[in-house]
């Protein structure tokens, strides 16, 4: 019987944590990092964040966006993020010109 894996637990967010979670992140799997350190757990988040904003700078990594919604709609993205069946960030937009969207605010990454 064949298993899928889709969501990958990392006990520990110092140097060796953090690289797996980027790891895990990176190859598309939900990953929760776990310490009982919150001061390590921003240090990874820190790191981890910089990794891949980084790899989007250089084009090797396209954030996934799973919608878009308008400022005035903060209250349904939060119930999106909160029911856990996105996939990809849910992104919102203070105004729009033109239909082209300027200035968007992440709300969930999902990286942790």
């Amino acid at each position: 019987m064949a298993t899928t894996i889709k969501t990958v637990g990392v006990a520990g967010s110092g140097t060796m944590g953090a690289g797996i979670a980027i790891v895990a992140a990176r190859a598309g799997f939900r990953t929760i990092v776990y310490d009982t350190n919150p001061e390590a757990l921003t240090r990874a988040r820190k790191q981890t964040e910089g990794f891949f904003a980084k790899s989007i700078e250089r084009g090797k990594l396209k954030p996934i966006i799973d919608r878009v919604l308008p400022l005035s709609e903060v209250r349904e993205a939060h119930r999106i993020v909160e029911e856990g069946k996105h996939f990809g960030k849910i992104v919102l937009t203070p105004y729009k010109v033109d239909s082209t969207i300027i200035m968007p605010t992440i709300v969930e990454a999902r990286i942790f």
